[in-house]
């Protein structure tokens, strides 16, 4: 979904400024000076416009997963049938996008305009083209968001754990039902061992996954505590998606084993990229949440980073710090 829906009215006022637009005299100097001088505000105006949308986007920098609806046919047909499911994205990228779609277009709009007007003598066009333009603008989901601070959701978009159309692409849709049947003791003891054997690396984390289910996501070990999460974000080969199925399961990402760690942390000292990029990938809030939470000897993930030997702990240190960056900057964006 890339704009907003269109106001069904338009079309009602689109007709009458046709048929006005026909009645103008064009021959007149005074209003041929007043049309041009119009026309070159509004240009000067919407320039001002992307540019201010443009800084804003870059500011908020905001990198929260998102899903939106598989792009529809026109007159209501329903979705593409090549793009069945929903797209995964953030809103910096998105956004991005949907800013230089505009652009591109109210570029094409504005070379049409003017060769049909100046060119071929199509007066009413450019009449018409400046009046609806500023209406168009309105509807657009960037405008609704950063210019009349609309707190909607104005690109029709889910986040994770929503609804079941937000699993990542490639991720397991249906868990296996293993042990169906068993006891709460013989779930738990299976459900220990699979664990055990990821955590120490016996096993992929595939494993792990096999098994879970948003009834046990959120399982601790019996000694240290941990759940799914932190097992998994203690593995330097684990994926992003894998990482992203748990939690849109509804792993607990501020969970913390005996030792006061977070998944972060355990990302932070096993060097695990994929684990550390995901997680900082969440809304502002939660990353700074994350950031400043500390084990139990007061360390944050970013100083368990620092200390860390594993080959690729440099590059989660590098992510850690363009997260914290990023918070920086938001703050600082918020305060002007």
């Amino acid at each position: 979904m890339s704009q907003a829906k269109q106001s069904p009215s338009k079309m009602l006022v689109m007709l009458p400024i046709f048929f006005m637009a026909q009645k103008v005299t064009y021959t007149d100097d005074l209003v041929n000076i007043l049309r041009i001088s119009y026309y070159a505000v509004q240009a000067v105006t919407l320039l001002v416009a992307y540019v201010y949308i443009r800084n804003k986007i870059m500011a908020a920098n905001d990198r929260t997963p998102i899903y939106l609806p598989p792009v529809a046919l026109p007159f209501g047909m329903g979705p593409a049938a090549d793009n069945p499911r929903p797209k995964e994205t953030s809103y910096f990228d998105h956004e991005m996008e949907q800013l230089n779609t505009l652009i591109r277009s109210t570029l094409i709009g504005a070379a049409m305009v003017s060769f049909m007007h100046w060119k071929m003598g199509v007066k009413p066009v450019l009449l018409l083209q400046t009046l609806m333009g500023p209406m168009n603008l309105m509807d657009n989901g960037l405008v609704k968001k950063y210019v009349l601070g609309s707190k909607e959701r104005v690109w029709g978009e889910l986040l994770d754990g929503e609804d079941d159309a937000t699993i990542p692409v490639g991720a397991v849709r249906a868990v296996e039902k293993e042990g169906e049947g068993e006891s709460v003791e013989e779930k738990a003891k299976r459900m220990e061992k699979v664990m055990d054997e990821v955590f120490n690396k016996e096993k992929p984390c595939a494993a792990l996954l096999k098994v879970l289910q948003k009834e046990n996501v959120n399982y601790q070990t019996q000694q240290e505590q941990y759940s799914p999460l932190t097992v998994l974000c203690s593995r330097p080969d684990v994926l992003e998606e894998q990482v992203k199925q748990a939690l849109f399961l509804g792993a607990h990402k501020f969970h913390r084993d005996e030792d006061g760690c977070t998944a972060l942390h355990w990302a932070a000292m096993k060097g695990a990229v994929a684990a550390a990029t995901v997680l900082t990938s969440g809304s502002n809030r939660d990353v700074e949440k994350l950031l400043g939470m500390q084990d139990g000897d007061k360390k944050t993930a970013l100083e368990l980073a620092k200390e860390s030997i594993e080959p690729t702990h440099e590059q989660v240190e590098a992510i850690l710090k363009a997260a914290e960056k990023r918070i920086e900057a938001a703050m600082v964006e918020n305060l002007d």
